[in-house]
């Protein structure tokens, strides 16, 4: 029987490193589709903390809303009823 020679020996070593290298990213591709429990954890923890956030600017967009509303009004209300006072008090004097 026939030994391999040096250079048979070093292209089968060849062979079996690039398989092995092969199969460690087939394996890293697999494992990169996963989560762990801490990443999900912390996801959900800023999906929370982004609910909160967007819930507190709505409260305060109406807070506003309301109070821009209110000034309107009384933009509006307050000459009519001073208007109407003056009127009274001109009229209601003759």
């Amino acid at each position: 029987m026939q030994e391999p020679t040096e250079a048979e020996m070093i292209r089968a070593l060849g062979t079996k490193v690039d398989l092995m290298t092969e199969s460690l990213n087939r394996l890293a591709a697999t494992l990169g589709n996963y989560v762990t429990q801490e990443r999900y954890a912390s996801d959900q923890r800023l999906a929370e903390l982004k609910h909160d956030q967007l819930a507190s600017e709505v409260k305060a967009d109406k807070a506003r809303t309301d109070a821009n509303r209110r000034l309107a009004l009384s933009a509006f209300i307050a000459p009519l009823i001073v208007g109407l006072v003056i009127w009274y008090l001109t009229q209601g004097g003759a």
